[in-house]
């Protein structure tokens, strides 16, 4: 009877600590970066590399003391680089451009007083170009949109003020789906530019970071109005 009781007096306690944002706009934003590098070959000499980040503002409206509900833009950028000397192509450089939209939901657990575990969800509608760098007389790129929905379970939020949340995420929480079509391409040789449209030529694409080493780290906040 008194572990009912304790647990009991434990579920109001939550629900009181999450019973202040119901009903309240909030305005944010989350910074994502990550990188990773790897070597291969005789005496390690092909070396790849790769650093991306990408900007998230976002507003939106507590449905709920647990639930929150908002639309999210994404600007990211990935950089990536090859380092081959014996190979043909020598060095290669590629860069992804995307940008994002969609909406986004919370669900808050609350661990502690001010802690709260926050997995999120999202829809996206994006739109990316893709360039790959030999030299700089060779060079080509791709343009593509898509669709996509996504889940991170690895995302908590810490309330620093009554107004003021600060959020972290890790990469390995991840699970997407995307679905893109490329839309259009070009190359560049020797200062001569060619263009052309894809007919079609789609793809999906199915990814999760649980599996994986710490791919990317998100910090950010929300304020409550």
């Amino acid at each position: 009877m008194k572990k009912l009781i304790l647990i009991a007096a434990c579920a109001m306690c939550a629900g009181s600590m999450m019973a202040q944002r119901a009903g309240s706009l909030y305005l944010g934003n989350t910074f994502e970066f990550g990188g990773s590098r790897t070597s291969s070959g005789t005496d390690d000499k092909e070396k790849s590399g790769n650093f991306s980040f990408s900007l998230n503002p976002e507003f939106g409206y507590f449905l709920s003391d647990k639930f929150s509900l908002g639309f999210q833009a994404t600007a990211s950028l990935n950089v990536s680089k090859d380092t081959a000397p014996e190979s043909t192509y020598g060095n290669a450089k590629h860069r992804n451009r995307t940008f994002s939209f969609g909406p986004v939901a919370n669900y808050y657990v609350g661990l502690s007083e001010k802690l709260y575990w926050a997995p999120k969800a999202n829809v996206t509608l994006s739109f990316n170009k893709s360039t790959n760098i030999q030299d700089d007389n060779n060079n080509n790129w791709n343009k593509s949109v898509g669709f996509g929905f996504g889940v991170n379970i690895a995302n908590f939020e810490y309330r620093a003020t009554d107004r003021l949340y600060v959020s972290a995420s890790l990469g390995l929480g991840w699970i997407s789906f995307r679905h893109s079509k490329a839309t259009k391409w070009g190359k560049e040789v020797d200062n001569v530019e060619t263009t052309g449209k894809y007919d079609d030529n789609s793809t999906n694409s199915f990814s999760w970071g649980i599996d994986n080493t710490i791919s990317a780290v998100g910090l950010g906040f929300k304020y409550t109005l």
